[in-house]
């Protein structure tokens, strides 16, 4: 019930005094209605409630109340009682008035959220965030929007999703529902030891210049992580996920953590570096004890979210939104989740690798006569083809390839250098084919696959 405290008590009494006001005032006398919700209003000043919020509790009261009273003659065919109070309530014009007042209080329509996962507006960087919440409560769905929006504002942008519990996830979603359908081991992990090298993977990436590929990083259930790590490689990824934060920024790099309300300090994880990102706290993840240290809030601070959190409680949960307190731009906040029902099931992204892998196929099938020079032994090192690539990388505007690690398209020749030489990549290349559908056992052919068919031929 959501009388559960005194003071929520006393704001359930005051909106239905404001209620029996109002019912007064349009039912049978004005001036008598008027008496009863001028006094009621009073006593909410005194109190310092809002009007909203009263309303809000003693409606949800009512409704639970018909619920309790009506559910054992209810049949599971019929419409349930509770649904009946409210839809009658909704259309009260003064609760119709405060519902519409109370979407805006609470910023609803999700402005918020869509302010949170772009740039922070001081500083044109990207920001870090986290959310807060316990099993059920729908951590996910943010961290899936912060990747939508993500992906709509930077189309070639980098994505990395790690799920520890990617099984569990894909259990209860499908394979296709389960992290827009992307596949497992392309852009989304989940081993303790792949998130490490991912962590590793985007940190060197600070010292590249700015205008790199942004990325993205996505941790569910970080708590869970961290249980399996040593002190050691604990304190290591943290301190590197708080480097991220503090210079991914400008570099167009940043992360969301999804976690359930720990023990901080045990987990390796510094006041710092939490006090260094913004926060979505997610309803029953307020009321654990331990929250604001997850939250890295000060004494100042403390008193003013136990208020926010009394507030939340008194809030019924709506269909259309769910209410939540965020901490954002060092300020304390009563928000609403709005609806994320229409985001799109699937999603395209292509991981760095197989993008490289993508690039090299394509550059490589429309220059035919550099993949012949390869399989023909005049280039004999990835130097070589480097070199042969680089004027058609400049002729078409493309960044010329780095003989280095840091370059995902030197790596892939790395890998497909075998695969090269005998015309197996790209698969189905006219130079491959052409080689190969004239080789006949029973015809002349090349002293490499006389070799082979002579050794075949010896008897054992």
């Amino acid at each position: 019930m959501q009388t559960s405290s005194p003071k929520n008590g006393e704001k359930t009494a005051a909106g239905a005094t404001l209620l029996l006001g109002s019912a007064i005032a349009f039912g049978i006398s004005a001036p008598v209605g008027a008496i009863v919700g001028a006094a009621s209003c009073y006593y909410m000043q005194r109190k310092r409630f809002g009007i909203v919020e009263c309303l809000l509790a003693s409606t949800a009261v009512l409704k639970e109340s018909f619920d309790d009273l009506t559910s054992r003659f209810s049949s599971p065919d019929k419409t349930h009682s509770g649904e009946v109070v409210s839809a009658v309530l909704s259309q009260i014009p003064i609760v119709k008035h405060f519902e519409l007042q109370l979407r805006e209080q609470l910023d609803a329509d999700g402005e918020w959220l869509e302010n949170l996962v772009k740039t922070n507006p001081r500083t044109e960087r990207l920001r870090s965030f986290g959310v807060l919440g316990e099993p059920g409560d729908g951590k996910s769905w943010l961290l899936k929007f912060a990747i939508l929006r993500f992906m709509e504002r930077y189309p070639k942008g980098r994505v990395y999703i790690h799920d520890m519990e990617l099984r569990k996830t894909i259990d209860k979603w499908g394979e296709d529902g389960a992290w827009f359908g992307l596949k497992p081991g392309e852009v989304v992990y989940e081993t303790v030891d792949e998130l490490e090298k991912l962590v590793n993977q985007i940190w060197r990436e600070l010292d590249k210049p700015t205008d790199e590929v942004p990325i993205l990083l996505v941790v569910d259930e970080l708590n869970n992580v961290l249980d399996q790590f040593s002190n050691k490689r604990k304190t290591n990824l943290v301190k590197r996920l708080e480097d991220i934060k503090n210079r991914g920024g400008k570099r167009d790099i940043q992360f969301a953590i999804a976690t359930q309300v720990l023990d901080v300090e045990g987990a390796g994880i510094s006041q710092a570096f939490i006090r260094a990102l913004d926060w979505v706290v997610l309803r029953t993840a307020a009321k654990v004890g331990q929250i604001h240290r997850n939250m890295g809030l000060r004494d100042s601070q403390k008193k003013q979210f136990d208020g926010l959190v009394d507030d939340l409680e008194a809030l019924p949960n709506s269909d259309d939104f769910y209410p939540c307190i965020t901490y954002i731009g060092k300020e304390l906040q009563l928000n609403a989740v709005p609806d994320l029902g229409w985001m799109p099931r699937s999603l395209k992204i292509t991981s760095p690798e197989a993008e490289a892998a993508s690039w090299l196929e394509t550059i490589l099938t429309n220059n035919p006569d550099i993949l012949a020079k390869v399989q023909d032994g005049m280039i004999t090192s990835r130097t070589q083809l480097a070199n042969a690539l680089d004027p058609i990388l400049r002729a078409t505007g493309e960044p010329l390839m780095k003989r280095a690690k840091t370059d995902d398209r030197w790596v892939e020749i790395g890998k497909k250098w075998s695969s090269l030489i005998t015309g197996e990549f790209p698969q189905e290349n006219a130079t491959h084919l052409e080689r190969t559908e004239l080789v006949d056992r029973a015809l002349p052919h090349d002293a490499e696959v006389s070799a082979i068919a002579d050794l075949e031929s010896v008897p054992n």
